[in-house]
């Protein structure tokens, strides 16, 4: 029988790949899903029944989490996947969201719920063909985690740099009219050269104010984008997962000049291409090549670069 635990009740995950997957290179993310039952709901299924459902039709692939700031409602969280297993089990997640639809659940309408992603730090530094080519050049161990972290660390600073530039566009995109718990640094009007500079002295992970950013950076294991609300439409849940995936994936190995339409459809086919497309035209968005801006690694976090003494 599923439980539904305490809020951040949980310490173990089981991450979901494929075989030829690993956490280094691939990244790893999951996601909690808020959603209340609907007080006019005619279906009488309880939160714990619909722990339950979950339970009976996915396995141990997600766990339930209770949350104060919801009405008669909980979370949903799953455990850790690649964009690879997710694109093999889109199915799983298609029927998740029309199971809680159809068991009087609602998570938009609700106005409280959000769609919060989480992605490791550890796939967010150096891959393991670049870590082995630092082992050949002699790199001692403690001079190749110090670059590893450091690495991490600036692709943390262009993750939430991507946010702060083309949040006028990811605004629209998150469904969101609210934005107090997941604000962002800079405001609308902010002038793009002078705010760069801003945005990577305001990224200490340390400061726990940051908690409640569009992009969380205080967490010791994960990334965790805040700003999309919660939904039970399948096209919006696959647009921004694949949006944020793509930002994140761009934010480490990008560099540049990019815009927002290379971002959101970095290794997209002309299928998923399109109904990207199409949910953006929905949310009204129809400047994809706003803002250009340059992603310009340290020089000596680039491995090309390295010429640190051993």
């Amino acid at each position: 029988m599923a439980r539904i635990l305490c809020y951040h009740g949980n310490s173990i995950w089981n991450p979901r790949m494929l075989a030829e997957e690993n956490e280094t290179d691939d990244f790893m993310l999951g996601f909690e899903l808020e959603v209340e039952k609907k007080a006019s709901s005619s279906v009488s299924t309880s939160l714990n029944d619909m722990a339950n459902i979950i339970e009976e039709n996915f396995g141990d692939l997600f766990i339930f989490e209770r949350d104060g700031s919801l009405r008669n409602g909980f979370e949903i969280i799953s455990h850790p996947f690649t964009l690879g297993w997710y694109k093999e089990n889109t199915d799983i997640f298609i029927r998740l969201l029309d199971m809680l639809e159809k068991e009087g659940f609602m998570s938009h309408n609700s106005g409280r719920c959000g769609l919060h992603f989480h992605f490791s730090r550890e796939s967010l530094g150096f891959t393991s063909k670049e870590l082995e080519k630092l082992k050949e050049k002699g790199y001692s161990n403690e001079r190749i985690k110090k670059l590893q972290n450091a690495k991490k660390n600036n692709t943390v600073e262009n993750i939430v740099m991507l946010f702060e530039i083309y949040s006028s566009n990811i605004k629209k995109l998150s469904g969101r009219k609210n934005f107090h718990y997941c604000n962002f640094l800079l405001d609308d009007n902010f002038v793009l050269n002078s705010s760069v500079k801003s945005i990577k002295e305001r990224t200490d992970q340390s400061d726990k104010r940051q908690r409640r950013s569009a992009v969380n950076i205080t967490n010791a294991k994960t990334v965790e984008i805040r700003v999309m609300r919660g939904t039970l439409l399948f096209e919006a849940f696959d647009v921004r997962l694949r949006f944020i995936y793509n930002l994140i994936t761009t934010a480490k190995e990008c560099t540049g000049l990019v815009d927002f339409s290379k971002i959101a459809f970095r290794d997209c086919d002309d299928d998923v291409k399109e109904r990207m497309l199409n949910y953006f035209r929905k949310r009204g968005i129809d400047d994809l090549i706003c803002k250009k801006v340059c992603i310009n690694f340290d020089n000596e976090f680039r491995l090309e670069n390295i010429n640190f003494s051993k």
